[in-house]
């Protein structure tokens, strides 16, 4: 008989060994995957679900705290990643058992990145699409091309202190300001309270390095990615007013001079929201690849019809859920 649980401490090794299998691509960064995950907060490892049977994992469902600001008003929730379902049991109902499991515990679950069967699968059962991350490219100068061909991830600490007289790198999460309230009271923004900043940031999962504004309190998080032997800078997470396209240009201004003080080609950068595409657009990017979705269930978001369509009702990066945890 076949069991869907919650994992304790205990099942620790047993969750390392299952994701070594089920994700062979990951290949050595399995346990340090997980243990990022489980750094999230105290007792993480019950937010997760397997299919388990006598001791031995078939399958598992993984969530991670999230916060997020509707309208203004703050919400505790969860981001879903990683359901899977070993290949023989597919044609069975378990992975759809695992599906349904949680929903009660979590009746807000959110989750990005979902492939087409997984999408229609989502939205039968209650989800919502709440728009999608769109994947915007640019070559900031493409004489760097040579200079970052075979040259890896670049380290936190050799990116610059400060970017002219605007923006300061922030060395450790104490400098961080405390923000108790969305930088956008208007849409669906997902929180960055400073636990989780600390934690996303500064554990040293990946080479990050975050820089605030010296006039306020808007903030971006830059990070490098290899993609086809190249070395690219990503502005993967941001927050500013939208109502206005200075504070985003200002960012995306800071992260073109960061490229080229680090001799960097390409600039990658995710949008959820019609502005940021405005922006990113105006300043010579494209939009490539397959857009992320974003799912979630609160059934008051079926009011938001036109601004879903839109693309202007959610603010979401790439920090959130997995979606450069893997890169």
């Amino acid at each position: 008989m076949y069991n869907i649980r919650h994992l304790t401490q205990q099942d620790v090794t047993q969750l390392i060994k299952y994701n070594e299998k089920a994700f062979p691509e990951r290949g050595e960064e399995v346990k340090r995957i997980i243990d990022f995950w489980l750094a999230r907060r105290e007792n993480a490892i019950e937010d997760f679900i397997c299919v388990e049977k006598d001791g031995v994992f078939y399958g598992e469902v993984l969530f991670s705290a999230m916060s997020a600001y509707y309208r203004g008003e703050y919400g505790e929730s969860h981001w879903a990643f990683d359901l899977i379902v070993d290949e023989e049991l597919r044609k069975d109902v378990i992975g759809l058992d695992l599906m349904l499991y949680p929903r009660k515990e979590y009746p807000d679950l959110y989750c990005t990145g979902s492939g087409p069967l997984a999408l229609k699968m989502n939205l039968k059962m209650g989800g919502m699409l709440l728009g999608d991350i769109r994947k915007y490219v640019k070559i900031v100068n493409p004489l760097w091309v040579l200079t970052a061909a075979f040259r890896g991830k670049i380290q936190t600490k050799k990116f610059p202190k400060t970017i002219g007289n605007t923006w300061e790198k922030v060395e450790n999460a104490e400098q961080l300001p405390d923000i108790p309230q969305p930088y956008n009271s208007d849409i669906l923004e997902i929180g960055r309270d400073k636990d989780y900043m600390k934690w996303r940031f500064f554990c040293g999962f990946h080479p990050y390095a975050v820089y605030k504004n010296t006039s306020n309190d808007d903030y971006f998080v830059v990070t490098t990615t290899v993609q086809k032997h190249l070395t690219a800078i990503v502005l993967m997470d941001f927050r500013c007013s939208l109502g206005d396209s200075e504070g985003f240009g200002a960012i995306v201004n800071a992260t073109h001079k960061l490229a080229n003080k680090l001799h960097l080609p390409i600039s990658i950068c995710g949008s959820s929201h019609a502005s940021i595409d405005s922006v990113l657009e105006q300043n010579g990017y494209r939009s490539v690849g397959r857009p992320r979705p974003i799912i979630g269930r609160k059934k008051t978001y079926k009011a938001e019809k036109d601004a879903i369509e839109a693309r202007t009702f959610t603010l979401v990066t790439l920090a959130d859920s997995d979606g450069e945890i893997y890169w």
